[in-house]
């Protein structure tokens, strides 16, 4: 051997090809016989004095994260000859196993111990024990540690004792959670709102939210994209996308494109997006036809989205025949190809498709129906865009629920009023705003989208009218019993309440303090110390279901004192018939009237005295008289048929 070994090296070519040999031991002589062979100088270069029982031997796997091991023969027995048994310690989600023995004794340099870094035998050899030595304690570098242990055909020992405890990594598959505080039911100024995000195993990493509102009852939700947030679900035809190239529509909730001859379309919406934040983009999508070469994504942080591929901005693009998801970066708008993950394209399968990109450092990643699918970092990152922009090629194709969250922390800021991120106000008390909320953890967990939604109103009620008196409008009253009555509407939360109050200056609450009068629209109050000749004036207030009042009074009524002169008395008195032939009858007297009667030509026909009412008989020919009433210095006129 020697000699062949010398050969082989000096002519530098294998001569000896070494090959291990098993021979089955049949008896315990048999064993014994080898192992004495084995310590002979001359033969142990070729005989091993390791004796394998087999080479299949049945693993018993342990997966709880703590426990005991021993030995076969338990606490109590001794091991048993001829063993060759494996314990895999594996417990689910460990990240390491420490072993710890009590006590260790085997037959020394016969029965042996090997402990794997690992869970096969292939795994690195942690240690060989036999013997009183003992492993003490051994740990894994991994979630697995293999026991191997054998006996030979003769003597054993007491065996060992030892426990083991692991360190588990707690696997995160529960996606957090993130609501929205109710708060007031009306908003009539800018607001804040607080959000919770709860994750109670691997934690919450970031947190994004939406703002949108709706402009009537009947419209959808969209977002004002000039502070950063999209809300597009389709749900009415299209206003607001600007269709640059291909023919989009919307057809039964969603978003078409439906030329397939074209290798570039283009629908773009106009959204704001700056370094202040980090933007999470969602979308779905879904590539209707079977042919070869279809894509389909969406670009964003674009520069100019008229431009063929949007002047510089990033796009997600599903590409069907190659069964890959690309990122795309473009500068000066020519693209390239920075990533790229496989993923399994099927036509008419819908996606739904995430993008959360922090401008600051430039780390992009991406999710696919919720799942972790990878990610990119631009060293030079895009610090700011104007338009998000859906994309084709060589397919028809369909997008819907299009968003842009913005990140933000547990206490948003909303602003309310024309132009601001909630701009519309509800008309009957729709809801006209809506915060939309979401959050990852840290192990990639996204938590179902929730939403609050507000009712909206900044517009004090309008008072139509305030009229002095029971009706129209007076200026006067003889009575001390003053009366008021008034008209007010609100389009957006309707009138709640009114309050009115009595003065004597216009605005003044100095006759009466502001009283409740609930919904009714008249009131009237009696004057306990009127003062005659003095105007009054009522003041209303109008309280909108909101919270908003609208403050106003009349133009006031002079309280006159009520008289019974002598023109009043006489314009009480009646005359009839009219026409006459041989009487007048008078009614109303109070006191003694003069009556004159004048014929058309101003010639005076009877003279009478009345004290009471009564008839006075005449005897005149057919015309019209003037009958003169008079009482002192009063008189009154009236003039009586005459036909006979």
């Amino acid at each position: 051997l020697l000699f062949y070994k010398e050969l082989s090296n000096k002519l530098n070519i294998p001569i000896l090809n070494e090959t291990s040999v098993l021979r089955i031991l049949n008896s315990v002589q048999e064993q014994n016989d080898w192992n004495v062979a084995s310590d002979r100088i001359e033969l142990s270069p070729y005989l091993d004095s390791q004796i394998l029982k087999n080479n299949n031997p049945t693993i018993n796997t342990i997966s709880t994260a703590t426990g005991s091991l021993y030995d076969t023969g338990g606490q109590l027995s001794n091991y048993s000859n001829d063993e060759r048994k494996l314990w895999l310690i594996q417990p689910a989600n460990a990240s390491s196993i420490t072993l710890n023995f009590t006590s260790f004794n085997l037959e020394n340099n016969w029965d042996f111990m090997f402990i794997y870094n690992g869970s096969t035998t292939n795994a690195p050899l942690i240690g060989k024990y036999t013997g009183t030595n003992s492993p003490g304690s051994i740990s894994s570098s991994g979630g697995s540690l293999l026991v191997e242990f054998r006996s030979d055909c003769a003597t054993t020992a007491a065996g060992w004792e030892a426990s083991f405890t692991s360190a588990v990594v707690t696997v995160d598959n529960t996606p957090p959670t993130s609501t929205i505080a109710s708060g007031a039911t009306w908003r009539t100024a800018n607001f804040s709102t607080q959000i919770t995000d709860t994750d109670s195993q691997s934690g919450v990493n970031k947190g994004f939210y939406g703002v949108c509102d709706k402009v009537a009852t009947s419209s959808s939700w969209h977002s004002n994209g000039s502070f950063g947030f999209v809300n597009e679900d389709f749900q009415e035809q299209n206003s607001y996308w600007t269709l640059q190239t291909g023919q989009f529509s919307v057809n039964n909730g969603v978003f078409v494109m439906n030329d397939e001859t074209q290798n570039n379309s283009n629908a773009y919406l106009n959204v704001t997006q700056n370094a202040s934040s980090e933007y999470l983009f969602s979308w779905e999508q879904k590539i209707l036809t079977t042919l070869s070469n279809q894509r389909a994504g969406m670009h964003f942080f674009c520069s100019d989205p008229t431009q063929p591929n949007r002047g510089n901005s990033y796009f997600i693009f599903f590409r069907d025949q190659d069964d890959v998801i690309q990122f795309y970066e473009v500068t000066n708008d020519v693209f390239s190809i920075v990533h790229e993950v496989p993923y399994t394209i099927t036509p008419n399968t819908n996606y739904q498709v995430k993008v959360w990109y922090k401008p600051n450092t430039g780390l992009m990643k991406v999710y696919v129906n919720n799942s972790y699918l990878g990610e990119w970092t631009d060293t030079s990152p895009l610090q700011s865009g104007n338009s998000i922009s859906l994309r084709t090629g060589g397919c028809d194709a369909q997008f819907d629920n299009v968003k842009v969250f913005k990140s933000r922390s547990n206490n948003v800021n909303i602003s309310v009023g024309v132009s601001q991120e909630m701009r519309y106000q509800s008309d009957n008390a729709v809801h006209s705003g809506k915060i939309l909320t979401t959050a990852i953890d840290n192990n990639e967990n996204w938590s179902v989208e929730s939403s609050q939604v507000y009712l909206i109103d900044w517009s004090n009620p309008v008072f139509a009218f305030i009229n002095d008196g029971q009706n129209a409008d007076i200026d006067t009253s003889y009575s001390i019993t003053l009366k008021a009555n008034w008209s007010s509407s609100d389009i957006h939360s309707s009138v709640s309440s009114y309050q009115w109050s009595l003065g004597t200056t216009a605005g003044s609450t100095n006759v009466v303090n502001w009283t409740n009068a609930n919904l009714n629209t008249a009131i009237q109050h009696l004057l306990t110390n009127p003062i005659y000749g003095q105007v009054y004036y009522f003041s209303l207030k109008s309280t909108n279901g909101a919270g908003l009042v609208s403050t106003s009074n009349s133009d006031g009524q002079k309280l006159l004192q009520q008289t019974t002169s002598t023109e009043e008395l006489l314009g009480k008195i009646a005359i009839f018939p009219n026409p006459t032939a041989s009487f007048i009858s008078f009614s109303g007297l109070t006191s003694p009237i003069t009556i004159s009667i004048y014929d058309a030509s101003g010639k005076i026909c009877a003279t009478h005295v009345l004290t009471s009412d009564g008839e006075l008989p005449i005897n005149l020919s057919d015309g019209v008289y003037s009958v003169i009433i008079s009482s002192g210095e009063a008189l009154k006129v009236e003039r009586i048929l005459v036909a006979n």
